[in-house]
């Protein structure tokens, strides 16, 4: 089931890239980015790296590109995001700062490959606009993303990418014992 999770996501994600790309609009690879973030943290990074290249490769000729930098863009973005949080989150925030980073290299590496294709360089003004907004709707979608995947995630019975803190009462601690003073021992 997990498998199979994995690639309808994965799926979904490469279907809103194309749409986004149909659209033209200027954030490539961002959700492919965030999904592999998130299954990074649900599973193991190796076990995302295969469906993300292989997402890559897809877009790449989808969008008949001369040069499949997508699958390498998106395990640079899920590097930036692992190395801003190595373990798994314990709390839905601590997934908005590695959106964050994970957004901002795919952006990044999305538009240096598209410039590097038609060999010219972007305005830097707008480089830096773009990067500003795509990297903070990733600081943003982030959680949410979290948020929706575990819940879908939990109903088919896999463990989500925050994990759940295990509660300290209920046996494991129990209440220390206060022993009472003697009388006539140090009266």
């Amino acid at each position: 089931m997990k498998v199979v999770f994995l690639l309808f996501v994965f799926a979904i994600a490469t279907l809103l890239e194309f749409y986004g790309g149909v659209l033209m609009l200027p954030a490539p690879l961002l959700a492919l980015a965030l999904v592999t973030l998130y299954f990074s943290f649900v599973f193991s990074p190796v076990t995302v790296f295969p469906p993300a290249l292989l997402a890559g490769l897809v877009l790449d000729l989808g969008f008949d590109r001369p040069y499949p930098f997508s699958g390498v863009i998106l395990l640079a973005a899920l590097l930036a995001g692992r190395l801003i949080r190595p373990k798994a989150p314990e709390h839905l925030q601590e997934t908005a700062l590695c959106g964050l980073g994970s957004a901002f290299i795919a952006i990044l590496g999305g538009v240096l490959a598209s410039s590097a294709m038609v060999s010219s360089l972007p305005d830097p003004r707008e480089l830096v606009w773009h990067l500003l907004f795509w990297g903070a709707l990733g600081f943003a979608v982030t959680p949410l993303l979290v948020l929706g995947l575990d819940a879908a995630g939990r109903t088919l019975g896999i463990e989500g990418a925050i994990r759940q803190q295990k509660s300290t009462v209920g046996g494991r601690l129990r209440p220390r014992k206060v022993r009472e003073a003697v009388k006539g021992r140090n009266s």
